[in-house]
C-alpha cells in the first residue's frame, strides 16, 4: 500500500528539499525513484543539478508527467503504437476532408484550412484531459457547429481506437490504465513537485500512481489567495499532510503577485506598439545586462506563443550579438527553404501564376542554371503581360517574339533598336526552352493521387533537380540554420508517409497533397538547441519554478 505525504508551499518553494529527497531515495533505488515536474525544461534543470552533484540520474528518471506516461507506454505497449501531435493534425484534416459534405460549418470548400484543423486538435486535447462528455456538455447551448465538431471528434476517437493508436492527450489515461492493471513491474518512490491544477485526465494518473508506487511525495503550490490556488492537494487521499510553514506576511506577498496590487521595483511593465518593437526592445535591455556583466545564462525571455515569437527573435537578436539558444525553432513553414521546396507543388497548384514562376526559377535553393535566371522571366512575363496559365506562358512569349520580328523588318526600325529584338528573340527563345522543360517536370505532380502517391512524385522530381541545392559557403550560423531546415523538411516528408499508411488510400489533388504538407510544416518546429551559458528563449509555460535572475515575458 502505498504511503502518500502531501506538502503544501507557496510557488517556487520546497524544491531544493524535494531535489534532497529525490537524491536519496535513487541512491536506494536507482532504477525506480522517479521525480515529476511540471516542465521539461525544469526537469533538464534538475538533472542538470543533480549531475554536478555528483548524482547522475538513469533515463528520464527525472521528467514530466506526460514523460513519466510515455515510458510507461514504451516498455509495455504491445499493440498500440503512438502518433505525434503532428499525426494527429494530420488525421483530423483527413476526417475534414472525407466528411466535408456533412461538415458546412467546417469546411469550406473540398478542405478546412490549418486554422480550423488547429483549434479542432487543441479542442480535443482539452475535451480529452478535462474528461468532457462533448457536445452533450454544452446542454442547451448545443447547435449546428457543435454537432459537426462532435461528429468530428467521435470520428477521430473511432479512428485512433479501430486503428489501435494513441495520441498524446490519451497517452495518460493508457498509462493510468496500465498501472491501475497491477502488471508485475515494481514502481518505485516517486516525487511529484509543482503541479498546478492536474486536469482530470492527469489526476487519474496520478491517483493511479499513488496506488501503484511504494511512497508518493505530492508537492502543491499554494498560497493565501483562493481567486488563484483553488487545489488543497486534498484528493490525492494523502497519509500525512505537511503545511507550508511561511510566516503569514511573506505569504500575502507571494499571494499578492496575483492580486493586482502595486508591486515592487523589481518588476517593471513597458508596452510598445507592436511584436517586433517589443522584441528589439527586449533584445536592447538584454544587451544592457550582458554589457555590465550578466552571464547570457541568467537572463530568460518567454512568449506565449513561441513559435511565432521565434520569428522575431531570429531576426531581432543576431543584430544586438546575443547568443540565444531555444527548446523550439519557428515554425518549419516560416523557413525560406522550406517555403521554396514547397513552392514546386505550389506554383502548377496555384495555375501557374506569374510570381510564382518567376519566384520559382529566382530561388536559389531549386534553380542551379538548368532553367531561365528569375530577372530575365521577370522582365520578358511583363513585357508579354502574362498573369498566369501554363498554356499562356507560350502563347503570350510567342505572340511577343512575333511582335519583335515584325519591328525587325520594318524598314524604318533604328539599328539600335533592330540589336535590342534581335537580344529579346534570344532571350525569349531560351525562356520558352527552359519554361517548356520545367511546366513538363511539373506536369508529374498534377492529378489526383494517393498522398503516398504524390510524395513518390514529389521526391522523384527534387531527386531529378538535384533539390534543394545548398551552398557550399557563407555565414556558418546562416550554414547551420539551412542544413538544420535542410533535415527537418525531409523529415516532415518521412512523418508524412508514415501518416499516409494509416490514413484510408484515398486519392486526393495536388491542391489536398500541398495542404496536408503545409499543415505538417506549419505543426513541425525547425528545431531548437538548450545551451546553458545563453540567454534562454522560452514559452511562458516553460518558466514554472524556474531559478531566474533576469526575466522578461512578452
Amino acid at each position: 500500500m502505498c504511503v502518500a505525504i502531501l506538502y503544501r508551499r507557496l510557488p517556487g518553494e520546497g524544491l531544493d528539499a524535494i531535489i534532497a529527497a529525490f537524491r536519496e531515495a535513487a541512491a536506494h533505488d536507482p532504477l525506480g525513484a522517479v521525480l515529476i515536474v511540471p516542465t521539461s525544461r525544469l526537469a533538464d534543470d534538475i538533472a542538470h543539478r543533480l549531475l554536478d552533484g555528483g548524482t547522475p540520474t538513469f533515463g528520464d528518471a527525472v521528467t514530466t508527467l506526460a514523460g513519466f506516461a510515455r515510458r510507461v507506454f514504451e516498455d509495455h505497449a504491445e499493440t498500440e503504437s503512438l502518433v505525434t501531435p503532428s499525426q494527429s493534425r494530420l488525421i483530423i484534416a483527413d476526417i475534414l476532408a472525407a466528411r466535408a459534405s456533412d461538415l458546412p460549418l467546417l469546411v469550406r470548400g473540398d478542405r478546412a484550412g490549418s486554422g480550423v484543423v488547429d483549434e479542432l486538435a487543441t479542442l480535443f486535447e482539452v475535451l480529452i484531459t478535462r474528461k468532457v462528455d462533448y457536445p452533450e456538455a454544452l446542454g442547451d447551448l448545443q447547435g449546428e457547429k457543435s454537432a459537426e465538431i462532435g461528429l468530428v471528434f467521435d470520428a477521430y476517437l473511432h479512428f485512433l481506437d479501430e486503428r489501435a493508436l494513441v495520441d498524446e492527450s490519451l497517452l495518460l489515461a493508457w498509462a493510468a490504465r496500465w498501472l491501475g492493471g497491477g502488471g508485475p513491474d515494481r514502481t518505485g518512490p516517486v516525487f511529484m513537485y509543482g503541479l498546478y491544477e492536474p486536469m482530470p485526465l492527469e489526476r487519474d494518473l496520478i491517483l493511479a500512481i499513488r496506488e501503484r508506487a511504494p511512497e508518493l511525495h505530492y508537492v502543491v503550490p499554494r498560497a493565501d489567495n483562493p481567486a488563484v490556488f483553488l487545489d488543497d492537494g486534498i484528493w490525492i487521499r494523502p497519509d500525512m499532510v505537511d503545511d507550508d510553514r511561511t510566516p503569514p506576511e511573506e505569504r500575502g506577498r507571494i499571494a499578492g503577485l496575483f492580486s493586482g496590487r502595486e508591486i515592487g521595483g523589481t518588476v517593471r511593465i513597458a508596452a510598445r506598439k507592436d511584436r517586433i518593437d517589443e522584441v528589439r526592445a527586449i533584445a536592447q535591455e538584454v544587451r544592457n545586462l550582458t554589457d555590465r556583466g550578466v552571464p547570457p545564462g541568467d537572463i530568460a525571455v518567454a512568449f506565449p506563443d513561441l513559435p511565432e515569437a521565434m520569428v522575431y527573435v531570429e531576426e531581432v537578436f543576431p543584430d544586438f550579438g546575443i547568443p540565444y539558444a531555444s527548446s523550439r525553432g519557428a515554425a518549419l513553414i516560416r523557413s525560406p527553404l522550406a517555403r521554396a521546396l514547397l513552392s514546386i507543388i505550389a506554383t502548377p497548384v496555384h495555375g501557374y501564376r506569374r510570381e510564382d514562376v518567376v519566384a520559382l526559377v529566382n530561388s536559389p535553393y531549386i534553380n542551379r542554371g538548368q532553367f531561365p535566371t528569375g530577372a530575365v522571366v521577370d522582365t520578358l512575363s511583363r513585357e508579354a503581360r502574362i498573369t498566369g496559365g501554363a498554356g499562356s506562358w507560350d502563347e503570350h512569349l510567342k505572340t511577343l517574339f512575333a511582335s519583335l520580328e515584325a519591328e525587325i523588318a520594318a524598314p524604318d526600325t533604328p539599328e539600335g533598336s533592330r540589336r535590342r529584338c534581335d537580344a529579346m528573340l534570344t532571350a525569349i527563345a531560351g525562356v520558352r526552352e527552359g519554361l517548356g522543360r520545367l511546366f513538363a517536370d511539373l506536369a508529374i505532380l498534377g492529378g489526383a493521387e494517393t498522398i503516398t502517391g504524390h510524395l513518390a512524385a514529389y521526391r522523384s522530381l527534387l531527386d531529378r533537380w538535384g533539390c534543394p541545392v545548398m551552398p557550399d559557403a557563407g555565414d556558418p550560423d546562416l550554414l547551420r540554420c539551412e542544413a538544420r531546415d535542410h533535415a527537418t523538411f525531409f523529415r516532415a516528408l518521412d512523418t508524412l508517409e508514415e501518416t499516409a499508411r494509416l490514413l484510408p488510400g484515398r486519392k486526393v489533388s495536388p491542391a489536398g497533397f500541398l495542404s496536408a504538407l503545409s499543415l505538417l510544416a506549419a505543426g513541425t518546429g525547425t528545431g531548437g538547441r538548450r545551451t546553458r551559458n545563453t540567454v534562454q528563449v522560452v514559452g511562458i509555460r516553460e518558466i514554472a519554478h524556474l531559478t531566474i535572475p533576469h526575466l522578461f515575458i512578452a
